[in-house]
């Protein structure tokens, strides 16, 4: 389950913030007005642009619905307005916890006989009553064996993630939940036509709910507590709310818990937990999507009118003291420096302008593009990365960071400095008011795009009913309104609040950790899952209709205008929606055909022309609220050019002028030379980097492609060759995309107006190295050591000759049996034996025709359970279970997913090149849709026989040295201890 130790909010455009109204005309304009009839009354906000509806049930439930027809699918949250804030403080990560065995089941779903199961499951509570309450260590391990072979028995009555399975067959594609301070949140993705049953099933959920198969899911919290304490993120986001919020539970508690608390759960206080804040009136279901309000209202009220009112305490925040000095920590990891302000603001509420504020004062230090950071510090390179953030709002405060990653030889105390000196240019109003009045044309650029599907609502109504349960949603549509109300003189007042003595700066050291200290985890017998059960509820729910949906398949040549300009290939599609554009030069070449293609579009971020500064460039851009960037990939490359249409001339125009007359310079080239040496240095630091490698190394051979970037050295760069491949990029042949609102007629003029082309394009310079995928003959064993409690091993198998007619059973296998909580994968490794929080397993589909298929499994455990996870993937490879069940069910996810799939957008054109270069020319979904309705377990049998089951395999292991070097691997196969040289290829 997606866990939010951070409360990281989504990108700002999702921030359709509520904030006072500061303006009288706006403020007469939005107000909240009652509609509906008898029961059914609700409240909405006159020139509401989403016409929102909100409802409050007898009962106190508050129900929040939201149109959006442009697929026929239906997004479902239910937020329970109480998170770890409210964990008791000797049963921290009990919010958490729960929300893992909420989905489990109840007395009527999840299990097989509850009149058997029940007594096993009392007497499991009453056993970890007592090891709750047992200090000896003889006695604990006396009394877990009970826990652990009562389980088993009572696992033999349960049916192991059919609320997954039930989810699964409506064509659920969001089964999830998170646990923050302040809610617990549960997701929903479905086909409309299945609101029906989501309904009846989601009253069921929160009716009864059973904990059941209770100490295996002990052990993927477990894990996810290990997961943690190897990243960064968790340990600093502890950190900061340990010293900024030591009266509260922001900062004296964690939403994961400690290890203590995990290792002595209660299954009496999660049920007290649960009956006393899971009461109707601290909930709210919100609906957005494809369905008739007035009749969902009904079925939501029938579904959920037997909740009763409870009695809500609400967490209230503490006020903070201000710091006598600011406090100042060190955490330690192998990871790159760097250092961090947090600062602690406070906020007064829901219904002010503090977070826009702090947004915009965000956007105004660093936006990635012509922020005061970005042009003064990243650009020119004075460090290698400054930024400000808004990390989290609370009832009471903010929480504001900056960020300051040294350059190479360069120390924090000295990256933080040069931070400070440009945060005193904000609190002083050292800064041009015209970056004001871009950040908020780009701002409602971005409210514009967020706008094209409904997860900006959503994810906005999800937070507005967190904070105050919508109480301020009638100032939302006034955003952008109040936003243009904020005047330089605001921003400056903020920043002199915001940057004021209350604050901690933690310094995050780059060597051994030695602070962690993992879950220890004992020993569990694997239990029964019953994966081809189900019960009467589930089976009753095949009596609910579902309405058809009938797929809509693209017929590309009437949605797509092909013609050409000069001698390029045009592809249009128009955007009828808004003025936002996106042209685009594709090129069949990448970093194989020149690998000094990613380096000198690097460079190029550097460089200035004739005219302008490299500053100047960036700034140009943003103050047009337009965006260029160039993507390389292994063979192809983009160059994207997007933004608001009515500045497609000039945004193209500066585009063109830089590609043709960027300049190189010494001092530019040193720069690059530098910040790639930094990476390269910090990249041997990263363990995703370090896996990346070992698979390179594992599907390629020695040479291979993550290497031989590596082998290129800083030091023999020359920049006018990096120059010059930017100043001819365009001569090489290339296909042009646009999606926009401008007619084909009109932007074909512009677009030959604007990009020179030659009369013959230069041929694409053939690949200097050939890599060629290994094909697997014997079992190989490639390890790499890292400084981390877990240990990651991913199993990789090539796989040659791509073939169309595969793909539905490569769908159909991915679905039922690597993907997802209902996977096989997930059941038997997590559910079943409790070896890992994370695992999965995938047939990957090339995405050019003549690449080998690669067959991928993953998992992440513990490390004494490396052999127990490595068999264990094993014998599933070898021997795929049957559920006839299981693979009926995931053939109709895979199929009502396909029936309510919209391609919209520029999304057509990426999809139709996608199956371009496979050698499709039609919409190929039409004929997976159909094979999938015959496919069978026999068909699924004869795919992974021939290309899985029993093959060789590559094994890339990482973890720590001992775990590394002290393992038996040999009896996997040959063992090659990989150096970074040999990884990184330096």
């Amino acid at each position: 389950m997606k866990h939010k130790l951070v409360q990281l909010f989504i990108a700002f455009c999702y921030f359709l913030l509520c904030v006072l109204p500061g303006d009288a005309a706006a403020q007469n304009k939005y107000n909240w007005k009652e509609a509906g009839t008898g029961k059914y009354k609700y409240r909405y906000v006159t020139n509401d642009p989403e016409k929102v509806r909100f409802y409050t049930l007898e009962n106190g439930l508050q129900v929040i619905l939201h149109l959006n027809k442009k697929e026929p699918r239906v997004t479902y949250k239910m937020i329970v307005r109480t998170g770890s804030n409210n964990d008791p403080a000797d049963h921290t990560g009990l919010a958490h916890y729960l929300e893992h065995l909420l989905f489990k089941g109840t007395d009527k779903f999840g299990t097989l006989n509850w009149e058997k199961e029940k007594p096993y499951l009392g007497q499991i509570e009453e056993l970890y009553e007592a090891y709750n309450h047992t200090s000896n260590e003889g006695e604990r391990k006396t009394i877990y064996r009970k826990i652990d072979s009562i389980s088993g028995i009572a696992s033999k009555y349960a049916i192991a993630n059919e609320y997954t399975n039930i989810m699964k067959e409506m064509g659920s594609q969001g089964t999830n939940a998170h646990t923050e301070f302040d809610a617990t949140v549960y997701d929903e993705n479905i086909p409309a036509a299945a609101l029906d049953k989501l309904l009846k099933v989601q009253a069921e959920r929160f009716r009864n709910p059973i904990f059941r198969l209770f100490h295996t899911e002990l052990e993927a919290v477990y894990e996810e507590k290990n997961k943690g304490l190897d990243g960064d993120e968790f340990r600093m986001f502890e950190t900061v709310n340990s010293i900024l919020y030591p009266h509260s539970n922001y900062g004296q508690q964690t939403t994961i818990g400690t290890i203590e608390h995990l290792k002595n759960p209660s299954l009496r206080a999660i049920k007290k937990y649960y009956d006393t804040y899971y009461v109707p009136n601290n909930m709210g279901l919100i609906l957005s999507g494809d369905f008739n309000p007035d009749e969902v209202i009904q079925k939501i009220d029938q579904n959920f009118s037997y909740m009763r009112r409870g009695k809500i305490i609400e967490f209230q925040q503490a006020a903070e003291p201000d710091f006598a000095a600011p406090v100042v920590k060190e955490i330690v990891s192998p990871t790159p420096e760097m250092a961090v302000l947090a600062f602690r603001v406070p906020f007064k509420g829901t219904n002010s302008k503090d977070e826009l504020l702090a947004n915009l004062l965000s956007q105004l230090c660093s936006n990635g593009k012509a922020g005061l950071f970005d042009i003064n510090l990243t650009m020119p390179q004075k460090m290698q990365m400054a930024s400000i953030e808004l990390l989290a709002t609370y009832q009471k405060y903010n929480t504001v960071l900056g960020v300051a990653m040294p350059k190479a030889g360069q120390t924090a105390d000295q990256a933080l400095e040069l931070l400070w000196q440009e945060i005193k240019k904000v609190q002083h109003g050292d800064f041009d008011e015209k970056l004001l009045t871009a950040i908020k044309n780009n701002m409602e650029l971005g409210v514009t795009m967020a706008k094209r599907n409904n997860m900006a609502t959503v994810m906005t109504l999800e937070r507005d009913f967190i904070a105050d349960r919508c109480q301020t949603w009638d100032n939302e549509p006034a955003f952008l309104e109040i936003m243009n109300t904020v005047s330089k003189q605001d921003i400056v007042d903020y920043a002199n609040r915001v940057f004021s003595g209350n604050y901690a700066c933690i310094y995050k050291r780059k060597g051994k950790q030695t602070s962690a200290t993992k879950m220890k985890k004992p020993k569990i017998t694997p239990i029964t899952i019953n994966k081809t059960k189900r019960s009467a509820f589930a089976k009753n729910l095949d009596a609910v209709p579902v309405p058809a949906t009938k797929p809509v398949w693209i017929n590309f040549e009437k949605v797509i205008s092909k013609s050409n300009i000069n001698n390029a290939r045009f592809l249009y599609v128009t955007n009828k929606e808004n003025g936002f554009f996106e042209l685009q030069y594709r090129f069949n070449m990448g970093s194989w055909n020149s690998n000094l293609l990613p380096v000198a579009v690097d460079y190029l971020s550097l460089l200035g022309t004739d005219k302008y500064s490299a500053e100047e460039i960036s700034r140009e851009f943003y103050q047009m609220a337009c965006e260029y960037s160039i993507r390389v990939s292994d063979k192809g490359t983009s160059i994207v050019v997007s933004g608001i249409q009515k500045n497609f001339d000039k945004a193209v125009a500066l585009l063109e002028h830089l590609l043709a007359n960027c300049k190189p310079s010494a001092e530019s080239l040193d720069k690059l030379k530098e910040k790639l040496k930094k990476e390269r240095t910090d990249t041997k630091t990263s363990k995703e980097a370090l896996m990346q490698a070992l698979v390179s190394y594992a599907t390629y051979g020695a040479n291979n492609p993550f290497n031989q970037r590596g082998r290129l050295q800083p030091d023999q760069l020359d920049a006018s060759t990096l120059a010059n491949l930017l100043h001819g990029l365009t001569g090489y042949k290339h296909l042009i995309t646009y999606y926009g609102p401008e007619s084909l007629q009109a932007i074909s003029q512009k677009i030959k107006n604007s990009h020179p082309m030659p009369s013959a394009f230069l041929p694409v310079p053939a690949p200097a190295i050939k890599f060629q995928p290994c094909i697997q003959e014997k079992n190989e064993v490639y390890t790499a050591d890292f400084d981390m409690l877990q240990t990651q091993i991913q199993w990789i198998r090539n796989i040659p000759g791509y073939q169309p007619s595969l793909q539905p059973s490569i769908n159909l296998f991915n679905s039922y049996f690597g993907g997802g909580m209902g996977s096989v994968v997930f059941q038997q490794l997590r559910e079943s034996k409790a070896l890992a929080y994370s695992t999965s397993a995938t047939f990957q589909t090339p995405a050019y025709k003549n690449d080998p298929y690669q067959m991928n499994a993953f998992i992440g455990c513990q490390a004494d359970k490396m052999d127990d996870a490595i068999n264990g993937m094993d014998s599933l490879l070898n021997d795929m279970p049957r559920s006839d069940d299981g693979i009926k069910n995931a053939k109709m996810s895979l199929r009502k997913s396909l029936e309510t799939q919209r391609f919209t957008d520029e999304k057509v054109v990426d999809f139709y090149l996608v199956l371009e270069n496979k050698g499709i020319t039609t919409d190929f979904r039409q004929q997976i849709y159909e094979r999938l309705g015959t496919l069978n377990y026999n068909d699924l049998k004869a795919f992974t026989d021939k290309y899985i089951a029993h093959k060789k395999y590559a094994y890339c292991i990482m973890g720590s040295k001992e775990v590394v070097e002290g393992a038996n691997l040999k009896k996997y196969g040959d063992v090659k201890k990989l150096t970074l040289e040999e990884l990184f290829g330096y």
